[in-house]
């Protein structure tokens, strides 16, 4: 209701995922994700991340970077990333 989605859509979306072998549901407990979904989210996650890097070095190549230097700037992009993660917890 709050974010104004038909209830059918939402019944057909867990019908597909359902379907699909990605949730399954459980007789008074409710939907889970199953081994399965939790693989192909995992999967998808990969894709992205590595689609986004595939963008980095392509921009890091058309500015005439070289390979040691993209590297260069993953690594230190990775340090400071994982940094501010750690000051958060």
């Amino acid at each position: 209701m709050e974010l104004v989605v038909n209830p059918n859509t939402v019944q057909r979306a867990y019908e597909e995922l359902e379907r699909e072998g990605l949730i399954a549901a459980r007789k008074g407990l409710g939907m889970f994700v199953t081994k399965q979904g939790v693989a192909a989210a995992q999967s998808k996650s990969e894709a992205a991340v590595y689609s986004a890097l595939i963008q980095g070095v392509r921009a890091g190549q058309a500015m005439n970077m070289r390979n040691k230097d993209i590297r260069d700037v993953f690594e230190k992009t990775l340090k400071d990333v994982s940094a501010e993660a750690k000051e958060k917890t």
